[in-house]
């Protein structure tokens, strides 16, 4: 596409104001004449896909997860609504439809006759159900009996490792005369086989434990002070559970599993739990002079937001005594077994709270198995607590340094249970040893182990160095690494190196650089990365970034245009950044950059590696045309020489800033852990491209965007991902034709082709984009993914135990050049694989049906996608 003049400011914000128009986003809704609010129950809780009807118009829509419903009227008026949902009494209100957006939630009633009607046809099978009923009507009260408290909590975290044994070695000593040889040890060898035995209980054993002060608000306001925290091994597969993150509260509808599972879980006292789940009353306990009804539950539904367990009732008040349940796998991220037992207690009249919490999990594989399960411990409660005026706010924990540094005496005062003989030997262990390990001989001889190079680091893992007492650190790759091929130019070979150093403060630099030699042209390139993050509470850091490399001239092609080896330049690169947090949720970016551009019209780049990647992308050529149109192979579109044009210098500066309202937050000793929002995250970016100066700088422009993106938790209904995003070029000057086809090629904002059987990142690229677009005007783009985790599959009997799930979205594009403008949808299949005891891999296969104005309807074949999941992310890579 080619520019034209600048448009006049009036023109640009029409535009502006025309693409916002027709964009709708399911959470942040910018459109006049339309409704929005949402429908309550009785104590204010939001009631999920409730039903909302128009009368005059016979449609209607339905509410999210959350209950926010929106409807978008093309005419304003006097409209009729009705407000429905099961289990509550439908409500018919009367709103007038003006030029401007109209809020309006409305409450249900709780309709008592219909969920009676299906415990009156359950009555004659078990009581369970009256007593259940009895108690969904009292979980208001109960939830709320008491309005603030602060607790003393207790956390203890174990888990077991059990790895494969091993074949006998050489090592092993076994008699060929019949009798034990180790009846023959010597004293020497004797303690040199206890201590190895020690070692391997520890390194079969990890524990964490913490003590905090909890401190908790109705309805939702938590903050957790951190007193104490010790580490026995390692921590990084055990389940250590923040309260703000998930406090499993069992008289909400949904209760939420955090990062153990895919999708909430409906309480079994849910408001319309008589139609998720069947009970059956087991026995009536006496207990403590009160009545405790034991009831079984289990899903009506096998599904990943039911599950089967027992619960206890109490008989004065219907509160909760306790609760215990598994989990459904299908439902679990990481584990293969998941239970939860919670145990309330009285502390004042007819007043319950929590107790205990009790998390017992279990995964393993062919060659490990991980055995695990996590404790809390409730107590000194000290109820109807007066909190300081904004003492709740986005910061949910807080630890200091003494938190870290607690010594025995302090563990053996706080803790509420006495610990098991496995434990305490644990313990005593790790205390002991402790001792040695923080003595310098032992450090500077595990320092002298570690910086010994072996065969083993050089060839396959790298070797790598460091200094505890100055807390830096080196590495470098191994042999191997040090050889590796390009798509343009062949072979390249040259040292790689990291470096990184950490004070006590939290401030950090970090490093890296290399120094590569091309063979097949004889030329120097490299280049050096560093960052200096110098207030950790803050996310501030300032980054370099310079060298020589080889850089692709369309940065985000697909596998096509990767693959071609005269779609590259030279550039010689001095970038330096600033990025800091300004208030909480608020960042602030920016970047000063000169580029110096080099054509490889004179680059040698046929070699032994071009000629197996043009092989390659003739096969993805072909295979391309042949699903696209049926045609001949679009050889055209291969480039047969790399772009000609003389030496020339470009200079940048970016700035960029983002805003995440109520970003939630922890603050440990020497950093701030972000925690995320529930709301959107809102970018503005500033790209000004300098002309001339004092490096002859060969480009003019000014490009503005502005971006909205979230990920959505939408209960039993999975989660969304969603990207919008509008831009514009200003002040695109032309200069003589050369310069601006450079201009053209490299720095306009591009729109990629799409891979034929690749699956893009959903949220930052399309799936059936036909052709390659570049514009420098007025652009509108929007991205949008769902993942059901298996909420449609489940009511499937045949197919909910393939563990199967849907996943689909859509993708849209406008640009005023031209007036392109291309909409896709996107459905398909995925399951979840397990690769080992901690990690899994999500598979899927989809299907594209997508438009373009100036392409024909056509539906991508199959496309492949692959994600990957760890204890470390936490989360998909897509």
């Amino acid at each position: 596409m080619n520019n034209t003049n600048t448009s006049p400011i009036s023109a640009v914000l029409l535009r502006l104001f025309i693409a916002f128009s027709f964009i709708f986003l399911g959470t942040f809704n910018i459109i006049a004449q339309s409704i929005e609010g949402y429908i309550l129950s009785e104590d204010k809780e939001g009631i999920p896909f409730a039903n909302i009807w128009i009368n005059q118009l016979s449609t209607g829509t339905t509410a999210d997860a959350n209950g926010k419903y929106y409807y978008q009227f093309e005419i304003p008026g006097e409209y009729e609504i009705l407000v429905s949902a099961i289990g509550y009494e439908t409500q018919a209100v009367t709103v007038f439809i003006t030029d401007t957006k109209r809020i309006k939630d409305v409450v249900l009633p709780t309709n008592d006759v219909e969920l009676n009607e299906i415990v009156v046809k359950v009555r004659k099978r078990d009581p369970a159900y009256e007593i259940i009923q009895k108690a969904i009507e009292n979980k208001k009260k109960n939830r709320s009996s008491l309005p603030s408290f602060r607790a003393q909590m207790y956390v203890k975290a174990i888990e077991e490792v059990e790895k494969k044994k091993q074949d006998k070695t050489n090592d092993d000593r076994v008699s060929t005369d019949g009798f034990d040889a180790e009846a023959e040890f010597d004293a020497a060898d004797a303690k040199k086989q206890k201590e190895k035995e020690l070692m391997e209980k520890l390194s079969k054993v990890n524990m964490v434990e913490m003590r905090t002060r909890l401190n908790y608000q109705y309805p939702n306001d938590i903050k957790e002070e951190k007193l104490g925290h010790k580490k026995y091994g390692s921590d990084r597969g055990l389940f250590i559970p923040r309260y703000s993150e998930l406090d499993f509260d069992f008289y909400d509808n949904m209760v939420n599993l955090g990062r153990v599972g895919q999708m909430p879980l409906i309480s079994p006292i849910a408001r319309t739990a008589i139609l998720s789940y069947k009970f059956k009353l087991l026995e009536t306990l006496v207990e403590d002079g009160g009545i405790v009804y034991k009831i079984k539950f289990w899903p009506r539904k096998t599904g990943n937001a039911t599950a089967n367990g027992i619960i206890y009732i109490n008989e004065e008040n219907h509160s909760i005594n306790r609760i215990a349940l598994d989990l459904p796998k299908s439902n679990l991220r990481f584990s293969d077994k998941f239970k939860i037992d919670v145990t309330y207690q009285l502390i004042e009249d007819s007043i319950w709270v929590l107790e205990r919490t009790r998390f017992d999990y279990e995964t393993k594989d062919k060659k490990s198995a991980f055995k695990g399960s996590t404790t809390l411990n409730f107590s000194e409660y000290e109820p109807n607590y007066n909190f300081p005026e904004k003492f709740f706010g986005n910061e949910l924990s807080v630890a200091t340094k003494e938190t870290y540094k607690r010594d025995s005496t302090f563990w053996n005062q706080e803790r509420p249970e006495q610990l098991s003989e496995s434990e305490q030997e644990i313990v005593s262990l790790h205390d002991s040893i402790d001792v040695v390990k923080n003595s310098p001989a032992y450090k500077d001889s595990v320092q002298r182990a570690y910086n010994k190079v072996t065969l083993a680091e050089l060839l396959y893992d790298g070797p790598a160095f460091r200094d505890y007492k100055t807390k830096q650190q080196l590495y470098t790759l191994p042999i191997p690494g040090l050889l590796n091929a390009r798509v343009a130019g062949g072979f390249r070979m040259g040292p790689y190196g990291a470096y990184f150093k950490r004070w006590e403060n939290g401030t950090m630099i970090r490093t890296s650089a290399q120094l590569t030699y091309g063979f097949l042209n004889k030329d120097p390139m490299g280049f050096l990365n560093f960052t200096y993050r110098y207030n950790p509470y803050r996310h501030s850091s300032i980054r370099l970034y310079t060298g020589r490399f080889l850089s692709a001239l369309n940065p985000r092609g697909n596998v096509r245009d990767m693959l071609q080896s005269t779609g590259y330049y030279i550039r010689d690169r001095v970038k330096l950044g600033h990025r800091f947090e300004i208030v909480n949720g608020l960042f602030f970016e920016s970047y000063a950059e000169l580029n110096m551009r080099r054509s490889l019209e004179n680059y040698q780049h046929e070699s032994v590696i071009s000629d197996v990647f043009d092989s390659v992308l003739n096969w993805v050529t072909k295979r391309e045309s042949s699903s696209e149109d049926g045609g001949n192979p679009d050889e055209d579109n291969i480039k047969k020489e790399p772009l000609s044009f003389d030496d020339y210098n470009v200079v940048f500066t970016d700035f960029k800033l983002s805003y995440t309202p109520k970003q939630r937050y922890m603050t440990e000793p020497n950093r701030k852990v972000i925690l995320g929002s529930k709301y959107p995250t809102f970018s503005l970016f500033y790209q000004k491209g300098w002309y001339g100066g004092p490096f002859n700088s060969k480009i003019n422009f000014d490009f503005l965007e502005g971006a909205i993106e979230q990920d959505v938790v939408m209960g039993t209904f999975g989660n969304s991902k969603y990207k919008f995003k509008i831009g514009q070029y200003f002040n695109t000057h032309k200069m003589d034709s050369t310069e601006t086809y450079l201009f053209e090629n490299i720095d306009l904002r591009r729109f990629n082709k799409s891979d034929v059987y690749f699956y893009n990142d959903p949220v930052n690229s399309f799936q059936a984009l036909g052709t390659a677009i570049g514009t420098t005007d007025l652009f509108v783009e929007l991205h949008y993914v769902h993942h059901f985790n298996g909420a449609l599959i489940n009511n499937i009997p045949l197919l909910k135990k393939s563990r199967i799930s849907v996943f689909g979205g859509a993708g849209f594009m406008w640009a005023n050049e031209d007036n392109f403008n291309h909409t896709e949808f996107f459905v398909g299949l995925e399951r979840v694989f397990k690769l080992s005891a901690r990690r899994r891999m999500r598979l899927g296969i989809s299907s594209v049906f997508a438009k373009s104005n100036n392409i024909e309807r056509r539906v991508s074949p199959i496309k492949i996608s692959l994600e990957f999941i760890d204890t470390w992310k936490e989360d998909w890579s897509l």
